[in-house]
């Protein structure tokens, strides 16, 4: 289902697209503004930019009644730095409190400042896109991960760091194990919860563009030399079989021990889309 009017002559579409008959299911229905290449879709926000200027949108859960008010609360400029191979389609964060229906892509603020109500804001949602719509194109999906909370102050330029803006960048986060095999110590990198995370805390996942495969170091002791030095291989037919969620991920890497001693990994790639990722020598516990 969906809603339509027009404001100053722009197209204006709320699409029921939780499918519980009504318009105001902030952040889980979707508005589209404008048509063709220029339209900007999002999810529905309680408060949207209509020609450069944000205005409280009022509807009835109908669907009906759709009216526009200029905000009036305190805003303040944001500002978005983002450093990666390229630049996602959209990066949505959502108000918190007073502004919990409050939805933004954030890459408005890219070029120039995006001036938004004063408030705390998380991630919620956000994604890459690479070729024309359908089945060909390819995305990748960004999520809060380990993100924390964005805060946007009066009176000041507030500025939001993303991807690799700042140290220490696109980095892996992973988990390994150590186990014995037919009385041979081993070393097991799980491929599941291998993670990618943005300078934010914010995870980047699902790639389609192709599985991330770091090359990953291995050595005895913390200045030790590698016992391992390659990159993961891509999954196969039997991690399909297993779970089909590992089709997006790296084959289970087993490599054995070669002597006595705690275990340290290193991971690092340049992934086309992203750019370097790269992680600090950490023991496996």
């Amino acid at each position: 289902m969906q809603a339509t009017t027009k404001f100053d002559g722009l197209d204006i579409a709320i699409y029921d697209e939780d499918a519980d008959g009504t318009f105001t299911s902030y952040g889980k229905d979707c508005v589209v503004v404008g048509k063709g290449k220029d339209a900007v879709v999002q999810p529905l926000s309680q408060y949207i930019y209509l020609k450069g200027l944000l205005f409280q949108m009022k509807l009835d859960p109908s669907g009906t009644n759709i009216r526009f008010k200029p905000y009036d609360g305190p805003v303040a400029p944001l500002k978005i730095e983002w450093k990666a191979a390229s630049t996602p389609q959209s990066l949505i964060f959502n108000g918190q409190g007073d502004i919990a229906s409050f939805y933004v892509n954030v890459l408005e603020a890219k070029d120039k400042p995006l001036w938004v109500p004063v408030g705390e804001y998380r991630l919620f949602s956000g994604y890459f896109a690479f070729g024309e719509a359908g089945e060909k194109r390819e995305t990748i999906l960004i999520s809060p991960g380990r993100s924390g909370v964005m805060r946007v102050i009066e009176g000041r330029m507030n500025t939001l760091e993303l991807g690799a803006a700042k140290e220490p960048g696109f980095r892996f986060l992973w988990k390994a194990e150590t186990y014995k095999e037919k009385g041979e110590d081993m070393v097991r990198v799980l491929p599941k919860e291998l993670k990618v995370i943005g300078c934010f805390g914010e995870e980047y996942e699902w790639f389609q563009t192709g599985v991330v495969r770091p090359l990953v170091k291995m050595r005895i002791g913390e200045k030790g030399a590698p016992f391992h030095d390659k990159e993961m291989a891509a999954p196969d037919k039997e991690d399909f079989n297993k779970d089909s969620q590992l089709i997006w991920l790296p084959h289970v890497l087993e490599v054995k021990k070669p002597g006595a001693g705690e275990v340290w990994i290193q991971m690092e790639c340049n992934y086309p889309k992203l750019g370097k990722i790269g992680s600090k020598w950490e023991r496996v516990d």
